[in-house]
């Protein structure tokens, strides 16, 4: 009787069901911690950078930050990035705004409210873009305004 390797597998797995469910098992739960390590570090970053917006005395690390938040796709990054449209700084008011509309999960309540009040041109077109790229204002989502 001639044993292909697809042929093998399938007798070794008739033979030794116990072994091949305990592979399986163990390799379930490898990738489910992998998963979960990812998202810990995923939090990890996104709580880093919402601190940097929030603290930091340069405005290059603040813009950076806020970008940085509007990449990690985290609905945790709304709020920092809210409070950001409110930094004494320009270029740190329209990364704020633009990593929201990259973010694409909500903060339209944030960006009307700050379209209101901005004085400046660049980043009142940075929350104009926002709202021009398609997103409802009607949907209403970021947790800081109140």
């Amino acid at each position: 009787m001639l044993h292909t390797s697809e042929t093998t597998v399938v007798l070794v797995c008739r033979q030794r069901p116990m072994a091949v469910r305990r592979i399986v098992a163990v390799l379930v739960a490898v990738a489910s911690m992998a998963f979960s390590f990812a998202a810990r570090a995923d939090d990890a970053a996104v709580d880093r950078a919402a601190t940097q917006l929030k603290e930091s005395d340069d405005f290059r690390v603040r813009t950076q930050a806020a970008l940085s938040l509007g990449a990690s796709k985290s609905q945790r990054a709304i709020e920092p990035l809210c409070s950001g449209l409110e930094d004494s700084n320009i270029t740190v008011r329209a990364a704020a705004a633009a990593a929201l509309g990259k973010l694409k999960k909500g903060g339209e309540d944030c960006l009307e409210k700050r379209l209101e009040d901005e004085s400046n041109g660049t980043v009142k077109s940075s929350i104009k873009s926002r709202f021009d790229a398609g997103r409802s204002v009607e949907a209403r989502s970021c947790p800081c305004v109140r």
